[in-house]
This record gives structure tokens, C-alpha cells and sequence, in this order.
């Protein structure tokens, strides 16, 4: 295994510490930090990676494998988490590609293409002739048997090593799991015919588009950071830097919603096109100013949001009509950001024979003291144990109305000692 501690975008060597990095973003209960892998922030830049970068592996195929472990529960099937991921997501997104690519190329001059990291979508375009590329071997068999060719390999970029040249290639929402985009770029670049053409989509918050909930709003960390397979978080003037630097000429991006992700309607993605240079290309010192300048705008306005949601939340619940019920250090957190004099009261979950007290400005009652007020509205102060404890809720109180997080965490408090403000809090209906 090879290593590199350089920004993949600007080669610079000093960074911030973000934090620990983390794995399972979206499975709280299985939910982890590493404790030899970290999240940093190039200080030239502003890009966010992880480090050290792994830019060679013994084998190229367990990355693909953890690709789609992370979305699987340890006992759910990885082929189950492959065919939805497929069904739901590669499907729809690769139609707007597929629209894409067609209103910004010829398809008569630009026909052959590589498709790179993907079940094997684009081999069903009409007006292209795509081959697909991809390190997990499962992926591959499931997509050769859904799409009925044997035009998808199990392969890297850097691994393939085919007998023809292409007129384009594509990174669908795979270029971030590139460690060594230079290394990567240069076998695009020899893969390439002359006059060739690459095209990326990306989904993230550094891109300014929405890929998260259907409020398409990101308010919990790990919808900004998505752990251990992605490995830097390009923004639009950082990727266009890499890519001049690399040989590639920028042509064009632009931001497009999914056109029929009948399960996730709000996506949308930037998508690139860069044309192949025939000689050495220079690239803008400019970009990476205003990649570092657009990085610190977006963070802040990150924090601002997480903020903004708690305030308003407090301000919606602040009458003696409504108790908040959890873990203790949220309950502290959330006083932080606006008054709570005025709630019924509040109930330390895990230690409930805690009451009648003061602390911190919070009013612990004796849990029991939900039964005197009919019109109780029980708040459940939780992102790890949420359903539990509303569920736990509803046997006691089953007269009252309970509310939940609007998002579930692995991370159990709002304010993180690495990350500091890490998520929102918004609150639904409990319907269990």
C-alpha cells in the first residue's frame, strides 16, 4: 500500500485538522471515528480530504467492496444494498446524464465512451456506445446480468488496460473517490482519442447542489462529509484547477436536477465538460483563491443554518405545553442557543430520577409530571436513540402528541468536540 499527504488539487503540504475520520455516515447504530484516518483542509485551497491518502491498495477491489458495504447494515446483504443503489439511484441519474451528454457533445463525433465506477448504466444509452468500468466485482455481475452485456470490467482506471481509445470518458459521481486524480488523469489523458472529451458529475454541498433529504437541506455533518469512500470534496474552482493542471480545458458546468428519481426528486448534480488539451494547458492561480474563499463561505453558512434550525425550533416549543425528553448533553446543547424558560420541562432519559432541580437554565421534572398536562407535546431530545425512546414514550403517554428529530446520527450531540456545531435540530411527527 502507498500513501500521499499532498492536496490533490494544489500539490500544497499544510492543513487544517478537521477531525477523526469517520465511517457508516448513515447507519448511526454502526457508526464509528477511525483513529489513524482524518478528515483535513488543504490551507491553500480550502479543499476538504482525508489523509492520508491511499493512491495504491495491494487490491483494488476491496475499496470497491467497502464502497458498497457502507450503505449495508452489517446484516443486510451487500447484492441488496447494490440493487437498490442501482435501481434507485444509478438509474435516474444516468438519465439526466444521458441528457446531458447529448445537449453538449455529438454524439457522431463523440460515440465511444468509458464509463468510470458505475454498474454499467450508460451501456443502455441509445446515441452513445459506452463501456463501464468498475472495482467491485459484485457490481459487475449484477450489472452484466440487469443490462444483459458483457461491456462492464472489473477494473480501476489505472488497472484497465484496453485495446481501443475513446472519445470521451466519464466520472458519474466517482470522481471523488479517486485518491490520486493526477495519476487517474493521466490515464484518461492516453485513453483519450484526439479532440476526446471528459465528463463529471458531482452531488456534494462544496458543488452548491442538493443530495441530501427532501427539504434539500444538509443538517447533520455527516450529509457534508460522507466518511471513509470519498475522498476529496471539490468545489467548482477547485476541480476546474485540477483539471487545466492536468491537461483538460474547461468548457462548461452546470447544475441539474434528476430528471425522474421518483424516490429522490430533489437531487440534483454539477455537471462538467472538459475537453482534452493539445498541448500543455496553464492553470488559473485565480481558481484556487476563489475554491478557498467559496470553502470558508460555505462552511459558515453550514454552521449558520445548523444554528439557525435550533433557534427556531426553541422559539416554536418555549410554552409549558411542551417537554423535552433525552439525552443530557443535547438537553445542554440545545439551551445554548435560545431561552427555554418557558417549557413545561425537561427530562434527563437515561437518569430520570433527576428532577426538581435547576441546571444550566434547564427545569428537570419528574417524568410523571407529563401525566397532569393533557395537552403535552413530548420532544425527544435524540438522534442516535430517537425511534426507541419515542417508541418507549408512546406505551407511557399515549395521549400525548411526540416529536422526533427530523434526522438520525451516529453522533449524539449537536455540538462535537472536533466538528463543533455538527448538526441541525428540526423536529416531525413520531408515527410509530
Amino acid at each position: 500500500m502507498k500513501i500521499k499527504t499532498a492536496c490533490p488539487v494544489c500539490g500544497n503540504i499544510s492543513f487544517d485538522f478537521v477531525s477523526e475520520l469517520f465511517f457508516k455516515p448513515d447507519i448511526p447504530e454502526e457508526f464509528g471515528f477511525y483513529k489513524d484516518r482524518f478528515f483535513v483542509q488543504c490551507i491553500r485551497c480550502g479543499t476538504v480530504m482525508q489523509m492520508p491518502l491511499i493512491v495504491e491498495q495491494d487490491d483494488f477491489m476491496k475499496y470497491g467492496k467497502a464502497y458498497y458495504n457502507q450503505m449495508a447494515k452489517s446484516t443486510q446483504e451487500g447484492e441488496d444494498a447494490i440493487n437498490n443503489h442501482i435501481t434507485f439511484g444509478q438509474i435516474p441519474m444516468y438519465e439526466t446524464c444521458e441528457n446531458f451528454l447529448k445537449s453538449s457533445v455529438d454524439p457522431t463525433e463523440h460515440h465511444k465512451w468509458l464509463d468510470v465506477g458505475s454498474a454499467g448504466v450508460p451501456t443502455t444509452f441509445k446515441d452513445f456506445d459506452f463501456t463501464t468500468i468498475e472495482p467491485d466485482e459484485r457490481t459487475v455481475m449484477i450489472g452484466r446480468k440487469r443490462f444483459a452485456t458483457e461491456k462492464i470490467n472489473c477494473a480501476t482506471l489505472e488497472t484497465y488496460d484496453p485495446k481501443e481509445q475513446y472519445d470521451g470518458v466519464l466520472f458519474h459521481n466517482s470522481f471523488y473517490c479517486l485518491p490520486d486524480p493526477e495519476k487517474s488523469l493521466q490515464k484518461a489523458s492516453q485513453l483519450l482519442k484526439r479532440g476526446g472529451v471528459v465528463a463529471i458529475a458531482i452531488c456534494s454541498y462544496f458543488m452548491e447542489t442538493s443530495t441530501t433529504s427532501p427539504d434539500t437541506r444538509y443538517l447533520r455533518i455527516e450529509e457534508v462529509y460522507r466518511g471513509d469512500v470519498l475522498w476529496a470534496y471539490y468545489n467548482r474552482f477547485s476541480l476546474k484547477y485540477l483539471m487545466e493542471r492536468c491537461g483538460f480545458v474547461y468548457v462548461q458546468d452546470k447544475v441539474l436536477q434528476y430528471s425522474d428519481c421518483n424516490r429522490k426528486p430533489w437531487f440534483s448534480a454539477r455537471y462538467f465538460l472538459f475537453n482534452k488539451a493539445g498541448d500543455t494547458t496553464q492553470a488559473n492561480p485565480q481558481d484556487l483563491q476563489e475554491s478557498n474563499l467559496l470553502n470558508k463561505q460555505l462552511l459558515k453558512k453550514l454552521e449558520y443554518d445548523f444554528s439557525q434550525s435550533i433557534r427556531n425550533t426553541l422559539s416554536a416549543i418555549n410554552n409549558k405545553n411542551y417537554f423535552l425528553i433525552g439525552n443530557r448533553d443535547i438537553l445542554f446543547d440545545l439551551q445554548r442557543f435560545g431561552p427555554m424558560d418557558s417549557i413545561g420541562g425537561v427530562v434527563d432519559y437515561e437518569n430520570s430520577a433527576i428532577f426538581g432541580i435547576s441546571q444550566n437554565g434547564l427545569n428537570f421534572v419528574d417524568v410523571n409530571a407529563i401525566l397532569d398536562n393533557p395537552q403535552a407535546n413530548l420532544i425527544v431530545a435524540s438522534f442516535k436513540s430517537r425511534e426507541a425512546i419515542a417508541a418507549a414514550l408512546r406505551k407511557k403517554f399515549s395521549f400525548a402528541k411526540i416529536f422526533v428529530a427530523n434526522r438520525s446520527s451516529g453522533i449524539e450531540r449537536l455540538i462535537h468536540e472536533r466538528f463543533g456545531l455538527c448538526k441541525g435540530f428540526e423536529i416531525v411527527p413520531y408515527n410509530g
